[in-house]
């Protein structure tokens, strides 16, 4: 039975334990992630590729058949900063906040505005 174990850290740097287990004679894999079962599949005998989500990550475990044994590849899909042009997510909450504030002032601008002829000096 194989029993391997990856230590992965995805894009936002959380840290994962990613494990197999894999009957040699049965071929049961069982995939898991920080102790909880994540992937079973029975009668695994041949090459085969798996995908998961860790997070918002994609991750692909290769399985390949070399002769009698096999061999595992765990790849975590970070996509390069170059290639991937992506902006930042705008923060409207800021945006909110500063709209609130400035009415806020202008209101209170416009209010000693239309009450000052009222207020005795």
């Amino acid at each position: 039975m194989a029993q391997l174990n990856w230590q992965v850290t995805n894009q936002r740097g959380r840290q994962f334990t990613v494990g197999v287990y894999h009957g040699a004679s049965t071929g049961h894999l069982v995939v898991h992630c920080n102790s909880r079962v994540i992937l079973i599949d029975f009668n695994v005998c041949q090459t085969k590729t798996y995908s998961f989500l860790l997070d918002e990550d994609l991750c692909e475990l290769r399985i390949d058949r070399e002769g009698n044994d096999f061999a595992y590849d765990l790849d975590l899909d970070i996509p390069d900063a170059d290639s991937s042009q992506q902006e930042a997510p705008t923060n409207w909450n800021n945006y909110y906040a500063l709209g609130s504030l400035i009415a806020f002032f202008l209101t209170i601008y416009l209010l000693t505005i239309w009450l000052r002829p009222y207020i005795p000096a």
